[in-house]
């Protein structure tokens, strides 16, 4: 993917609230409070999913009156930061997901009594106590877990490992999140949210 002309919007779930020093951002899967700089804060008001990262770093450098290649690395690396954490997505990924729009609109949570031992970067392993059944989860699976904290629906955990995993297909993507909710679901590890 070129950055410069990769397209964010702010993710569906993200709460956002600006003083006047910066912004709060609230991060739903992570249970989470952060803050960012004014900075961020104004690249993160340009995230619209019409304008490209090369239009916000033009803009972006025009207001901190700095060149188009100072601002670059600065604008890349917050735009990563903010995408590693499902903060912004990539809409023309996005996009590019067949069969994204329909997917059953199910929504999954944590067994709450499954205890996840995280195995450093290895991933991490999942014990279930009342059926003793036990899982090994790499990190991409530890990723799905995590955003499983709170109930989840099947495209909203699509939509953020598409954010954070950007040398898969996105039609891989689909059908890996698939296959391992339903073993999960299957093992107990997870339940379906009656509505």
């Amino acid at each position: 993917m070129n950055i410069l002309e990769a397209r964010f919007r702010i993710g569906n779930s993200v709460a956002v609230e600006g003083f006047d020093e910066g912004v709060l951002i609230f991060i739903p899967q992570e249970c989470r409070l952060i803050q960012i700089n004014r900075v961020a804060r104004d690249i993160l008001n340009c995230m619209d999913g019409k304008r490209t990262t090369q239009n916000i770093i033009h803009d972006t450098a025009k207001a901190f009156g700095t060149s188009f290649d100072t601002m670059h690395k600065d604008v890349s690396d917050i735009l990563k930061g903010l995408a590693n954490r499902s903060i912004i997505l990539d809409v023309d990924r996005l996009t590019r997901i067949r069969d994204y729009n329909a997917m059953e609109d199910i929504t999954y949570s944590i067994n709450q009594d499954v205890s996840c031992r995280i195995e450093d970067t290895d991933g991490a392993i999942l014990f279930n106590p009342e059926t003793d059944a036990v899982q090994v989860i790499n990190p991409t699976g530890l990723a799905i877990w995590q955003v499983l904290d709170y109930p989840r629906k099947k495209h909203e955990i699509v939509e953020h490992l598409v954010s954070i995993c950007e040398d898969v297909p996105e039609d891989q993507v689909v059908q890996d999140v698939e296959e391992f909710l339903q073993k999960l679901k299957a093992d107990g590890f997870i339940g379906e949210v009656v509505e």
